[in-house]
């Protein structure tokens, strides 16, 4: 699906996904390289994600969170 009319959007690449118990850890990229990590909760009920293949993140405005660079 395309971007979202409510909240903050983008596009980004899988590159990997983890099952963790009731959530998914997906590893993705941005198409200018920036890194970013996405928990998809127990309420989660869309298709399988699967490396290399470009989705729509969507969100809330007051849900992401910025963490510093690794060192």
């Amino acid at each position: 699906a395309g971007p979202s009319s409510n909240g903050a959007c983008l596009a980004a690449t899988v590159h990997d996904v983890v099952f963790q118990g009731p959530v998914v850890r997906c590893l993705l990229r941005a198409s200018d390289g920036t890194e970013l990590v996405a928990h998809l909760g127990p309420e989660y009920a869309g298709g399988a994600l699967h490396p290399g293949q470009t989705i729509w993140l969507n969100w809330d405005d007051d849900a992401a969170r910025l963490l510093p660079a690794a060192s």
